[in-house]
């Protein structure tokens, strides 16, 4: 494999909402990665879409991340989108589908009304 093992890109929207699209594997060797650029792209937004679209793989490290955005970080709203069959069954298989507010389509982030916030 070439290049990075995981990809994130960021998409501002307005003026506090940032789009995250994440591709390719997500484990314990580049959380570190992942994790700096969601944050350093994310900061001062209040609502944080993460499409799961181009996810191949996420194991435990990967999962226990997506947790800590959303149920942990009360300051911004996060929603986890289009997850792929592997990371939704991830998700699924850990029980945390509804904790995450998972959602099929992504959401327009500007929108309001359309979070999931526990």
């Amino acid at each position: 494999m070439t290049g990075p093992l995981a990809q994130v890109d960021l998409q501002r929207r307005g003026a506090d909402a940032v789009v995250a699209t994440l591709t390719g594997e997500i484990d314990g060797s580049n959380i570190g990665d992942v994790h700096a650029a969601v944050a350093d792209g994310t900061k001062g937004v209040t609502k944080l879409v993460l499409v799961l679209t181009g996810l191949d793989y996420m194991d435990s490290q990967g999962l226990r991340w997506l947790v800590q955005l959303v149920v942990c970080e009360r300051e911004r709203t996060t929603i986890v989108a289009a997850p792929t069959s592997i990371s939704a069954r991830t998700i699924s298989v850990a029980g945390l589908t509804a904790s995450l507010g998972v959602v099929a389509d992504v959401p327009e982030p500007a929108a309001p009304g359309d979070a999931h916030r526990d």
